[in-house]
């Protein structure tokens, strides 16, 4: 049985969860027409390799960003410009 999304697409009835075919994480979800997929941190990778993920990071990398990467010595973000600066 078909029946509409509240996205407008049209769906089978059943989900189910497949491997990621990129890392193999399960990307749960998944119509049940579908015969691979992949998860949303793989396609984020694949559209900016440089993509920092924040969730994938342990607390000690996550407050290394946060001193080094995001906040220099004034507390503003690096691509921040100070108004003084324009």
């Amino acid at each position: 049985m078909t029946k509409k999304s509240s996205t407008g697409q049209r769906r089978s009835g059943e989900n189910k969860s497949l491997p990621c075919k990129e890392c193999g994480d399960i990307v749960y979800n998944v119509d049940s027409n579908c015969i691979s997929s992949t998860c949303w941190r793989c396609v984020s990778k694949q559209i900016n390799p440089n993509s920092l993920i924040v969730s994938d990071l342990d607390d000690a990398a996550w407050r290394d960003l946060l001193k080094t990467k995001i906040f220099n010595t004034n507390g503003r973000s690096e691509n921040t410009t100070a108004e003084s600066e324009l």
